[in-house]
């Protein structure tokens, strides 16, 4: 406090002895009547308007810590406040800089990734009924349409467990059984089937119990059949409807 009391007055003095100085410059250059008349107008005014009293010396009004003090040099607010130096908010933001230039850079359209070609579907395999009645057909050659076949062509069938001698049209249909399906395969007998349990390859019995057919083929309606001793010769292709009665059959499957 002593030390700024201090300051002020001495500020005070240097101003007053400034402006004496200054008077006493231009005094020194004027002529001395002029000298004299300037000094007694000083007096006059000075006693009609108060000039030389001390109001302008020791008003503090103009003295007083608002100008002189370090009020303006010692108020940390300005200096001492981190608030715009330490303020990292505007140097660190990265949202202004490390923006990728998304304000300026569009991004780049993304390709659609082509559309895979789907795998060809494959046709179905033949069914393995199919096949059979391919086999039967191949047979054709060695037993022609037309050849003669009567009850004197026999046949050893072992297939049912025990040795069937068979003839006739028992005989072609035994001989064609083993033909695709070997000779090793054993059969079964199934009394009065339903048209959905018959199967290619299989051997119907016919005619109340009195002729044999093989099944060479089968469709939803229908059965395609070969067969011996039919007007004493072998015959492929005739056709039997769903309702055909059937006595037995027997069958690999």
């Amino acid at each position: 406090m002593k030390n700024r009391i201090d300051m002020r007055l001495g500020r005070k003095h240097r101003r007053n002895l400034s402006l004496i100085l200054v008077l006493a410059m231009v005094l020194s250059f004027m002529p001395a009547d002029v000298s004299q008349a300037v000094s007694k107008n000083r007096v006059e005014y000075s006693d009609s308007w108060g000039w030389d009293d001390d109001s302008w010396d020791d008003d503090d009004s103009w003295n007083d810590d608002s100008w002189d003090d370090d009020s303006w040099n010692d108020d940390d607010s300005w200096n001492d406040d981190d608030s715009w130096d330490d303020d990292d908010s505007w140097d660190d933001d990265d949202s202004w800089d490390d923006d990728d230039d998304s304000w300026n850079t569009p991004k780049p359209t993304v390709t659609p990734k082509p559309t895979a070609t789907p795998k060809p579907t494959k046709a179905p395999k033949a069914s393995k009924y199919k096949k059979i009645g391919k086999k039967l057909l191949k047979l054709k050659k060695k037993y022609p349409e037309g050849k003669h076949w009567t009850n004197s062509n026999r046949y050893r069938w072992n297939a049912l467990g025990y040795p069937l001698i068979a003839c006739g049209c028992v005989s072609l249909a035994c001989r064609l059984s083993d033909a695709v399906f070997g000779k090793k395969k054993k059969a079964k007998e199934i009394k009065s089937p339903s048209y959905k349990k018959v199967k290619i390859g299989d051997i119907l019995r016919l005619n109340g119990d009195t002729h044999s057919a093989i099944v060479i083929d089968k469709t939803s309606s229908y059965l395609t059949i070969a067969e011996g001793n039919y007007n004493s010769s072998v015959h492929w292709g005739r056709k039997l409807s769903k309702n055909t009665k059937i006595n037995y059959i027997w069958t690999r499957w």
